[in-house]
């Protein structure tokens, strides 16, 4: 499951970073620095996955999880 997510993160949000590269944790900070700056941004991210062709609920909340990430709550 996790190499899946993997895969999508690639496909969505970093296409220069390698699978292989993405399956050890450990690289994290390293995959940041190295190929951060290609990271595509959210809103495009999400773009990119609304123009699919099938829905995948699973995979929307882990796009949306963070839409909202560092705003306000307006109660």
């Amino acid at each position: 499951m996790r190499i899946q997510l993997c895969r999508v993160f690639r496909k969505y949000v970093s296409p220069e970073t390698p699978v292989e590269m993405l399956k050890k944790k450990s690289l994290a900070d390293q995959i940041c620095a190295r190929f951060g700056k290609g990271f595509r941004l959210i809103t495009e991210v999400q773009s990119q996955f609304l123009s699919r062709p099938m829905p995948d609920e699973a995979l929307c909340a882990v796009l949306w999880e963070y839409k909202d990430r560092g705003k306000k709550d307006m109660i």
